[in-house]
């Protein structure tokens, strides 16, 4: 969890599952090495984190929870740029 992590603002999100991932929560996120990690990160051992390499327009990567138990994948996700 080390690092530069900045506040995250969601304007707006479209999902299939509304419970899939915690948009009205306090996010953050940091970009380290080209790649994006994105999540919840203010429960302590319940961080919910979106992890994908950033290139182009859209970004796909992988949905994880992290806690003292390690990792689980739960999902994966595709962010595009709207304009």
């Amino acid at each position: 969890m080390g690092g530069e992590w900045k506040v995250l603002k969601v304007v707006s999100a479209t999902t299939r599952d509304k419970n899939f991932f915690p948009t009205s929560d306090s996010l953050s996120y940091q970009i380290e090495n080209k790649q994006l990690t994105m999540g919840r990160n203010e429960l302590c051992d319940g961080y919910l984190w979106l992890q994908g390499a950033l290139g182009g327009t859209s970004i796909s990567g992988d949905y994880f929870s992290l806690g003292l138990g390690g990792s689980s994948p739960l999902g994966y996700f595709n962010l595009s740029q709207a304009r």
